[in-house]
């Protein structure tokens, strides 16, 4: 038997004990109404979304609902380190923890004190968002000790879950799998827009940044992020060295090219194979990049987390999709087209290309976004 295997036979012995502690049957399931929240009662949640910095951004849009929905109940919520700097200038976010799976390996202390301090709260409510199950968040709802722990349906949920949301097989797109989990206790009134809040410095350093370093400032403004998550999983970095050298000899627009932690080799071998140099954003926080995103008129990337943000301020994308589901993870409530690159369907440059003049023209007779 291999690890996969032991690890199932594991899990299906904890739920068979769990069965027997509590019954094969459910305490709290809302939608067949056996048990309701008062949420007037709920003072303090605990939101989870401890994984990527994109699902972090897809899953703001729960912060702002149940702060207008709520407006008196404390919210706190566990990210993972880069989803920190997402949620960093949030005003509705009473506090922040932080999951650093490294950083408590490293030094269990730290997991220590993290455990203590969620239980320090007194928890209310705990809600993990992810609509797929995760040993992780739904053991930190079940370490939190909240009062009720609220998640999706699944094989293993019961034994981590005191409110448990059946899946009704609907494709939604992750922001609406998010909120689908308060609509169920209740909560009417959401909003679907993402969220990033930027302070006032980081607003005048890309003012300045952008200022100083455009040379075509009548041309369309037009970012392109050529990383990826998983190197694999990225269109070839051929191609996008392609489409920035035709868009400037074109004059199609002005290329930013934007470069994250870790891509310094992405860097390099663009600059030695772009023809003329383009504006260069690296080394930019999360916040700063959205600034920079916001003053872009079109985006050009891979399924990455960048797309999302791109959503939070209405900068129309072109998202190139070598994997995932564009319906549940592309880009939401903005202008955008969607090209996909799968095995038995190379996606050439030439066609990106000319989507990208198609896009601009159309945005051109609609308005560019300024």
């Amino acid at each position: 038997m291999n690890f996969r295997g032991l690890k199932n036979l594991m899990w299906e012995g904890v739920l068979l004990i769990h069965r027997l502690r509590k019954g094969i049957s459910r305490k709290r399931d809302l939608l067949d109404g056996t048990e309701d929240i008062d949420l007037r009662k709920i003072k303090k949640i605990l939101i989870i979304r401890h994984d990527r910095i994109g699902d972090t951004i897809l899953a703001t849009p729960v912060i702002t609902s149940l702060k207008k929905s709520l407006p008196d109940a404390e919210l706190f919520i566990v990210v993972g380190p880069g989803g920190y700097k997402v949620v960093k200038e949030n005003p509705y976010i009473k506090r922040t923890f932080i999951y650093d799976k490294k950083g408590f390996i490293s030094s269990p202390g730290k997991l220590f004190s993290f455990i203590t301090g969620l239980r320090r709260e007194k928890i209310d409510l705990s809600l993990t968002l992810s609509h797929s199950f995760t040993v992780t968040g739904s053991l930190i709802s079940l370490l939190s000790r909240a009062r009720y722990r609220v998640g999706y349906r699944d094989r293993y949920s019961a034994i981590f879950y005191d409110v448990e949301i059946p899946k009704d097989g609907i494709l939604r797109h992750e922001i609406e799998n998010n909120l689908f989990l308060i609509e169920s206790l209740g909560i009417r009134d959401v909003i679907k827009k993402p969220d990033i809040f930027v302070s006032a410095s980081e607003e005048s350093r890309i003012k300045g940044f952008l200022t100083k370093n455009r040379r075509s400032p009548e041309l369309p403004l037009i970012s392109i992020n050529p990383g990826s998550r998983v190197r694999a999983l990225g269109w070839a970095l051929s191609n996008y060295v392609e489409i920035c050298n035709r868009l400037t000899d074109k004059r199609v627009g002005e290329v930013i090219l934007i470069f994250g932690p870790g891509e310094d080799d992405l860097h390099d071998h663009m600059m030695r194979l772009v023809k003329q140099r383009p504006i260069v954003a690296s080394q930019f926080s999360i916040r700063e990049l959205t600034v920079v995103t916001d003053r872009s008129d079109l985006l050009i990337c891979n399924h990455t987390g960048i797309m999302h943000i791109a959503s939070a301020v209405k900068t129309p994308v072109i998202a190139i999709f070598k994997h995932g589901q564009p319906e549940r993870w592309g880009p939401f409530d903005v202008p955008n087209r969607i090209l996909e690159e799968r095995d038995d369907r190379p996606l050439s440059s030439e066609r990106v290309y000319n989507e990208i003049v198609s896009f601009l023209c159309g945005r051109v007779r609609g308005g560019i976004k300024r």
